[in-house]
């Protein structure tokens, strides 16, 4: 059984083991993400991105949490599920379009890259799962912002 909900774990935490693609896997992470939420959240309301977002989160560190032993470093380049709900973030409670997704997309990607304070501090300190997860909520915070400017110019 424990080896079940390890492996379960760790199918969680690469994105349904698209961490293992050669390449950026923290783009392949955001686009996936991006095309999940592009079909399936268009209309769940406040009450309802609220609840995805809570759960998202909830699973993100959970599966981090019990994936993360069997690989060699605390935050291996192979989880993307910090992608997932960083890219949540980045359109929680924003009016579902394609322009959004897209400029989403971009501006998650380039704060998750560039890790603006407190993400770069938050990453190296907090220890376990929180570290994985929290510098992607960061990001996904200042994408989510930019959106909104974005937005009103377009």
């Amino acid at each position: 059984m424990r080896r079940f909900l390890r492996g379960a774990a760790i199918y969680v935490a690469t994105g349904f083991g698209i961490g293992f693609v050669p390449g950026p896997s923290g783009t392949y992470g955001t686009a996936l993400s991006a095309a999940i939420y592009a079909c399936f959240m268009a209309d769940l309301g406040v009450l309802g991105q609220c609840l995805v977002g809570a759960g998202l989160l909830a699973l993100g560190l959970l599966s981090c949490h019990f994936a993360a032993p069997a690989f060699a470093e605390p935050d291996p380049r192979h989880f993307v599920i910090d992608e997932f709900i960083g890219f949540y973030c980045s359109v929680l409670l924003l009016p579902w379009d394609w322009k959004t997704v897209v400029a989403a997309f971009v501006l998650f990607r380039l704060f998750d890259i560039t890790k603006p304070f407190p993400a770069r501090p938050l990453d190296k300190k907090l220890p376990g799962a929180f570290g994985v997860v929290v510098d992607d909520v960061v990001a996904g915070i200042y994408a989510n912002l930019g959106v909104r400017l974005v937005r009103m110019w377009i």
